[in-house]
């Protein structure tokens, strides 16, 4: 996500992390989701779950086929073993909700992984998947995630599971499981990141890089290393509820907006 000063007076936080694709061509590469402007502000954006929040349970929505489900988990998994198991970061279960057709529907207590094949008329057509977040904003800038959803577009793309056709799946879920825990793109590479913005056709990524597990590391310190108790984020500091939506468009141009 690129970042922009937010203002006084906005409602709670809803961050709309966007993966946009150019789908014509196997071979192009295409953006994934808006970012910050730069690696050092990845790495060290104030964005974070409370560290008593973890493990996360994180439910498949019901409509996911078997080989599906355990591309979810796997990507779950890869997360779950980076920096040596030392924390568990997501536990794992099955929707109960219906489908639903607005992405405010969403704003629910299930935090889960779901493919639409009615892809919400505000988002546009050529976002492959949208990592959806609320949280609020504390008066010293830091904003604590309350709560997040993978919404995945089977309405205009096709995902593979098994190395066939279409983006691969868990590639993308592990991408956007890291915007969900926090982490913003990086200027680096696919070798060295699967926060890395752009993605092809077949391309495989999953598993999180070392620079990935550093950057956890510096979000989450204190459960990372066990070396301090668990602390909110928010820090006793006043808090301001703020509303957030950010979309990059195939042609490379980002959209930002404020309810």
């Amino acid at each position: 996500m690129f970042c922009r000063e937010y203002e006084d007076n906005l409602k709670p936080l809803l961050i709309l992390i966007t993966i946009i694709f150019t789908s014509c061509q196997p071979t192009e590469q295409a953006p994934l989701s808006g970012d910050v402007s730069s690696k050092s502000q990845a790495n060290t954006a104030a964005s974070k779950w409370p560290d008593s929040t973890f493990p996360i349970t994180i439910k498949f929505g019901s409509d996911f086929d078997s080989a599906e489900k355990q591309a979810l988990t796997n990507a779950t998994e890869s997360w779950n073993q980076t920096n040596n198991n030392q924390i568990t970061y997501f536990q794992t279960g099955l929707s109960e909700f219906s489908a639903r057709n607005t992405l405010d529907e969403f704003r629910d207590g299930e935090l889960g992984i779901y493919k639409l094949f009615n892809w919400p008329a505000e988002m546009p057509k050529t976002a492959l998947a949208v990592t959806q977040i609320f949280g609020t904003r504390s008066s010293n800038g830091q904003i604590r995630i309350d709560h997040a959803d993978v919404l995945l577009n089977y309405d205009y793309f096709d995902f593979s599971a098994d190395d066939s056709w279409g983006y691969d799946l868990e590639t993308v879920v592990l991408h956007e499981l890291g915007h969900f825990l926090g982490l913003y793109h990086e200027d680096s590479s696919a070798d060295e990141s699967v926060m890395y913005p752009t993605i092809s056709r077949y391309r495989l990524n999953r598993s999180p890089h070392i620079h990935d597990q550093d950057n956890l590391a510096i979000k989450y310190p204190s459960i990372v290393s066990r070396s301090i108790a668990s602390v909110d984020v928010m820090n006793g500091e006043e808090q301001t509820p703020v509303v957030m939506i950010l979309e990059l468009h195939k042609d490379g141009s980002e959209i930002r907006r404020v309810k």
